[in-house]
Parts: structure tokens; sequence; C-alpha cells
């Protein structure tokens, strides 16, 4: 009855009907409509009264605040655009952050050779957070994929235990970035991850076995496997030492 009410309001049927606090005196069951097209991401939203049906309030013009943060919030999901326009979105948001993952490293590979000391306290920092901020991250949001897979669905507050996994493992494979030999780093510090996000299609395979989930874990498998790909890359590299030794070397023989 609460959905026909609903569709009658709001001229279409709804896309989603919440309850809250059901089984309550005080439950309410909240419909919420396709939201418009546009750049925004407001959804029009009536609530009910779930012992009675009676209309409790709906959702009014928004403000211009509100309206701000739901063009922030269209904007960053992009649900305006058609899948060419969402896929270019995506290749621009992974060459930014390309971009800046790089611009760390390159950092601390331009200030080398000018005289500092590689094993300095200076560098060694800078070059702890790169691992932790660039390789560890992934870490977190892998571990935060699991936790929602793997923890018992009736746990006290579990939506806060995907988040405490979340910054956890981050925090944990930064910290292991310190351990790491240092010609080794990159390359064990990007397996991790990479062994990570594989993870998550064989837990959806056992554990959910749904098909909706198969783009989803193809993307979660196609991450793991640039993650693993730039963890090989890493290893095959040569120690930048070398090559200044090398040139050195040359120019004293040509001398």
């Amino acid at each position: 009855a609460i959905v026909a009410r609903a569709a009658a309001a709001g001229g279409e049927v709804p896309e989603v009907m919440l309850v809250t606090q059901p089984g309550d005196a005080g439950a309410t069951v909240t419909a919420y409509f396709e939201e418009p097209h546009g750049l925004a991401h407001l959804h029009p939203q009536v609530a009910y009264a779930a012992d009675t049906g009676a209309e409790i309030a709906r959702v009014g013009e928004a403000g211009a605040a509100t309206r701000t943060g739901a063009v922030m919030a269209g904007l960053h999901e992009a649900h305006f655009a058609a899948a060419p326009l969402r896929l270019l979105f995506f290749l621009c948001g992974a060459m930014g952050a390309a971009a800046v993952a790089s611009g760390l490293v390159l950092w601390t590979v331009a200030r080398t050779p000018k005289g500092a000391n590689p094993a300095g306290f200076g560098l060694r920092l800078v070059r702890f957070l790169n691992l932790g901020t660039i390789a560890g991250l992934p870490v977190g949001l892998a571990a935060y994929l699991l936790a929602n897979r793997l923890l018992p669905d009736g746990l006290e507050a579990r939506a806060d235990w995907e988040v405490r996994a979340f910054f956890a493992a981050w925090a944990a494979a930064a910290l292991a970035a310190s351990l790491y030999p240092r010609q080794r780093a990159w390359a064990l510090a990007l397996a991790v991850p990479a062994c990570a996000f594989l993870a998550i299609p064989l837990v959806d395979a056992v554990l959910v076995g749904q098909q909706r989930f198969l783009a989803f874990d193809a993307a979660m498998g196609a991450v793991g496997v640039t993650l693993g790909l730039g963890s090989r890359l890493a290893a095959r590299r040569k120690p930048a030492a070398a090559r200044p030794a090398t040139a050195s070397l040359s120019r004293t023989v040509e001398a």
C-alpha cells in the first residue's frame, strides 16, 4: 500500500524503499525516486509512517548550499554522463593519479644526485611516505572490500569494523614498507595489494556467487593484475646508483 501511495505521489515507481527502525512504533518508510537528469545528485524522497502509511514529509526545494553539494557529488559520480564519457572521466582520473604518484617518486630521485645522503633521515622518510601512500592505500582499499565480505553479518557496528579494517591495513602496509630491503621495496610493496585485489574475485566466487558481481570482480582482477605487473617491473629495474658510477668510469677512460 505504501509503495502504491508513493508511486502516486512521485509520479513513478520508487527506486528504493528504505525502512528505518523496523518493528518499532516509530518506524518510517522512505521512498527514494530516480534522480532527475542533470548535474545535481538529488533524489526526491517521501517519508511515511510504517504503521499507518500516512505521509510524514517530503523533500522540498533544495537550497543553494545543498544544491552545490549535490552538484559536487553528481560531478564525482557522473550519473549524468553516458558510458563513453564516464570512461573518459575514469581515464583522466587514472592519469591524474599516475601523475601525482610519479611526481612523488621523481621528487626524491631528482634530489639524490645533488649531494644528498641517500641514507639520510629526510630522504628515508620521504621514501617511506611514498611507499606507504602509493602502495599502502590500495592495500587498505582491498582490505575494506574483503572485510565487507568476510565479517559476520550479525556483527555489531559492522560498517565501523569495515572502516577500521581499511585504516588498519593501510597503516600496517605503510609500516611494513619501512622494513622492506631498499632495492626490493617497490616490488614487495606493490605485490601485497596485487594479491589482495586478486583475492576479492575468489572470495566473491566462494561466498557470494552472484552474476551481478561479475563485472565488479573483473575490474578488481584487472587492478590486481596491473599492480602485479608494476611489481614485476619494479623488481626488474636496475639500481639507480649503478648508472652514474658506470658513466663516471666511461668519462675517466675517455680522458
